[in-house]
C-alpha cells in the first residue's frame, strides 16, 4: 500500500512540480501503449506493409511489441518510482526511450517522401538524445 501511495505522490509531483520529467513520463507511457497495440493487432505490420516494412526487415512485429513494452514499462517504473533511482538506471531508461523514438523516426524517414509523422518522430528523437546528454548524476 505504501508503494502505491508513493507512486501516486510521485505522479502528482511530476504533473505539478517537475515539468522536465513529463517528457520521460509521456514517452514511456506512449511506447508501452504502442507495444500493447502491436500485440493486440498482430497483423499490423502486414496490413500496413508500406509503412512498417523497414521495421519488419529488422525484427518481426511480436519482438518489436515486447521491445516497446519493455522499454516503455521500464521507463514508467523509473519515472514513477517513489524515490529517485540511481543515476545508471535513469540513464538506461532514457536510452530505452531514445531507442524507441529513433526506431520510429528512422522507419518513417526511410520512405520517400517521408510521412508527416516522420518529422515529429525525428524531432522527438533529437530531444530524446539530448535528454540523455543532459542527464545529471546529481539532478
Amino acid at each position: 500500500m505504501n508503494t502505491c501511495l508513493g507512486i501516486c505522490y510521485r505522479l502528482r509531483h511530476l504533473l505539478w512540480r517537475a515539468p522536465y520529467s513529463i517528457f520521460d513520463l509521456a514517452m514511456s507511457a506512449g511506447f508501452f501503449a504502442m507495444g500493447l497495440h502491436l500485440l493486440l493487432f498482430p497483423d499490423l505490420f502486414a496490413r500496413f506493409d508500406g509503412v512498417y516494412f523497414p521495421m519488419r526487415r529488422v525484427m518481426n512485429q511480436a519482438i518489436w511489441a515486447w521491445a516497446f513494452i519493455g522499454c516503455g514499462g521500464y521507463g514508467l517504473v523509473i519515472v514513477l518510482w517513489p524515490r529517485r533511482p540511481p543515476f545508471i538506471l535513469r540513464l538506461l531508461a532514457r536510452m530505452a526511450v531514445a531507442f524507441c523514438l529513433l526506431s520510429f523516426a528512422l522507419n518513417n524517414l526511410s520512405s520517400y517522401p517521408p510521412p508527416m509523422s516522420g518529422m515529429l518522430y525525428a524531432v522527438l528523437a533529437v530531444f530524446s538524445i539530448w535528454s540523455i546528454v543532459r542527464i545529471r548524476c546529481n539532478g
